[in-house]
């Protein structure tokens, strides 16, 4: 079971979101996935295009060994497309984390972090095309870099229901020792928009 809600909200001089998702896998009697992220994102225009943020995030998942990982950034951005069909926006700037492991060692470092927002309406708005990825690159241990990024596409129904196809990877260059670096999930699914 996955679930996700996101609540975007924009004025001339700012917008920001929050979000939030969570998966839980049984199969056969068998737990496979146990996981959840809280996010949240503050961005102030700076002109036509730039504009500089302040994020927060708390995840938690168990088969990558995270009993809790917390990050608090800021940075800027820059919005490099901006129109009815397509939207392009990159961002990067400094965050500390705090990373509370399950079995290994916890840790508190200061990352790097950055981010791609990509959506196209294709197919006279009929189809919308997405991608959004995330990384995180530990500064003090420079093996140690995290991707999380979403692609897909959303059809719109009718009266804001829209129908969903969607990839989900999540990487980590120096996962937890017994962990898989990679987990992926494939979803097809049902949301509403208004």
């Amino acid at each position: 079971m996955q679930g996700e809600g996101q609540l975007n909200a924009r004025a001339a001089d700012y917008r920001y979101r929050v979000e939030a998702s969570a998966q839980r896998v049984h199969e056969a009697g068998v737990q496979l996935a146990s996981r959840a992220i809280v996010a949240a994102n503050h961005d102030w225009f700076q002109g036509a295009r730039a504009f500089v943020y302040v994020r927060a995030a708390l995840e938690h998942d168990r088969f990558k060994d995270i009993a809790q990982r917390a990050s608090v950034g800021a940075g800027g951005g820059v919005r490099v497309l901006d129109t009815a069909r397509t939207e392009l926006s990159l961002r990067t700037g400094f965050d500390v984390v705090s990373q509370h492991r399950i079995e290994a060692v916890d840790e508190r470092y200061p990352a790097l972090g950055w981010s791609v927002e990509w959506s196209h309406w294709a197919i006279a708005a009929r189809l919308q095309l997405f991608h959004n990825h995330e990384g995180l690159w530990n500064l003090r241990r420079s093996e140690a870099l995290s991707l999380r990024s979403r692609s897909g596409l959303r059809v719109p129904i009718t009266a804001g229901y829209t129908l969903n196809a969607q990839l989900n990877i999540e990487w980590e260059r120096t996962a937890a020792p017994g962990r898989k670096p990679t987990d992926m999930s494939a979803l097809i699914g049902a949301g509403f928009e208004w």
